[in-house]
């Protein structure tokens, strides 16, 4: 999405982000891809897609923490800003889960 329109960034409420929308573009595109593959192979080896999809979400909470962020310092008032913020918090709880699959999973032998 941040790709496709490159000029993104140039608006008023990405005024308090701070790099170019390439490397904001790369790092969604990077979690993302570690998010998706945890949760192909979850299952297979119990710890380590666990610990993946703890990592995932630890990174995807920064992503949205920073955006959220980004859209207050811009004071544009934005719904970024409760949407991310939520964003983030879910994704905290989902780490929270997969943090605990990674300490003790239930269907290890």
């Amino acid at each position: 999405m941040m790709l496709s329109n490159p000029k993104q960034f140039l608006a008023p409420s990405y005024a308090g982000f701070a790099g170019s929308v390439q490397i904001w573009a790369t790092s969604f595109l990077l979690v993302s891809a570690l998010s998706f593959a945890a949760l192909v192979i979850n299952g297979t080896v119990p710890r380590p897609t666990a610990m993946a999809r703890t990592i995932a979400a630890a990174a995807q909470v920064f992503l949205y923490l920073l955006l959220a962020i980004g859209f207050v310092v811009s004071g544009t008032g934005t719904p970024g800003i409760t949407t991310y913020g939520f964003l983030a918090l879910f994704g905290f709880f989902g780490g929270i889960w997969a943090l605990f699959d990674a300490v003790n999973p239930e269907y290890d032998t």
